[in-house]
C-alpha cells in the first residue's frame, strides 16, 4: 500500500480581513478574571473611590459641557458590572477601562479640583497594586487562553492524565469523538507550521493523519505525479475545522515524541 512518508501541502495567503479572529467564550468565569476582579474590589474599598463609583450626571453636578470633553465615560459601577458579565477579552481591556476612570477625573477637572487630585490619588493606587499582579495575571491568561484552543481541538490538557493517549486511538474514534468545532481559518504561517511539524512526526502517525483528512474529505488527497507512493494532501483544500484538530493532534504526537526520547535517554 501506499506510505504516508511524503505528505506535501500548497499553500496560499489567506485575505486580511477579520476573519481569522477567534471568536471566544464569553460566559464562562476564568482565573484571570476572578484575580482583575479581587483587584477591583481593593480599588472600591480605598476611601476616595466612592467619588468615581457611578456614572457622572452632567444635569445633577451642573456640568453641561461634560460630554463634550469626556468621549467615553466610565465608572468603578460599569467597570464592575462588565468583569461580572465576562465582557473583558483580555487583562489589558479591563485595565484600559478602569484607568479611563481616573483619566477622565483627571482631564476634566482643573489640578486644584478636589476630584483632580482623588483621582491622581487613585491612580498610583491603582498602579501599584497593577504592577504587583501583571505578571502572574498574564501568565494566567495566556495559559487559560492556550487551554482553550487545544480544547476546541479536541484536546483538553486539564483532562490528559484520566484519558487515553489521543493519538494511540483509531483513526474511526478519532473522527467519531473528536471536536471539529473550531473553525477558525489558519493563517498562511499557521499552515506552514503545521505542514513541517506533520513532517517531523513518524510515518505511523502521519498515516493517521492522511486517514483523519480521507474520513473528513477524501478529495483533499491525491497522488503525487512524481512518485506513486507519495500522497499529496493541499491544506488550502481542508476544512479549518479539521485543520485545527489536526493541530492539536500534531502538537500532542511530538510531545510524546519528546517523552519517549528522554525516557529512553534516561534509561
Amino acid at each position: 500500500g501506499k506510505t504516508a512518508a511524503g505528505i506535501l501541502n500548497s499553500c496560499k495567503r489567506v485575505g486580511e480581513s477579520g476573519e481569522e479572529s477567534m471568536s471566544r467564550n464569553t460566559h464562562k468565569k476564568k482565573e484571570w478574571m476572578k484575580k482583575c476582579a479581587a483587584l477591583l474590589k481593593s480599588i472600591r474599598s480605598h476611601k476616595v473611590a466612592w467619588v468615581f463609583e457611578d456614572p457622572v450626571d452632567p444635569v445633577e453636578l451642573n456640568i453641561p459641557d461634560y460630554f463634550d470633553i469626556v468621549k467615553t465615560p466610565m465608572c468603578l459601577k460599569n467597570v464592575k458590572d462588565k468583569l461580572e458579565e465576562s465582557k473583558y477579552s483580555t487583562p489589558d481591556d479591563f485595565k484600559a477601562d478602569l484607568e479611563l476612570v481616573w483619566e477622565n477625573a483627571i482631564l476634566y477637572n482643573p489640578n486644584d479640583n478636589d476630584v483632580h487630585k482623588f483621582a491622581l490619588e487613585l491612580k498610583e493606587f491603582f498602579k501599584s497594586k497593577w504592577s504587583a499582579i501583571e505578571q502572574g495575571l498574564n501568565a494566567k491568561f495566556q495559559e487559560e487562553e492556550l487551554a482553550d484552543r487545544l480544547a476546541a481541538r479536541g484536546l483538553d490538557p486539564a483532562a490528559k492524565a484520566n484519558k487515553r493517549d489521543r493519538t494511540s486511538m483509531s483513526v474511526k474514534k478519532l473522527v467519531e469523538h473528536g471536536s471539529f468545532t473550531d473553525n477558525t481559518p489558519l493563517t498562511f504561517e499557521e499552515k506552514k507550521e503545521l505542514s513541517l511539524k506533520m513532517n517531523k512526526l513518524p510515518c505511523k502517525r502521519l498515516g493517521k493523519i492522511v486517514e483523519i483528512i480521507h474520513m473528513r474529505d477524501a478529495d483533499v488527497l491525491q497522488q503525487s505525479q512524481n512518485d506513486p507512493d507519495e500522497i499529496v494532501v493541499n491544506l488550502d483544500k481542508v476544512d479549518p475545522g479539521t485543520l485545527r484538530f489536526l493541530q492539536g493532534f500534531v502538537e500532542e504526537s511530538l510531545g510524546n515524541n519528546k517523552k519517549k526520547a528522554k525516557t529512553e535517554d534516561d534509561e
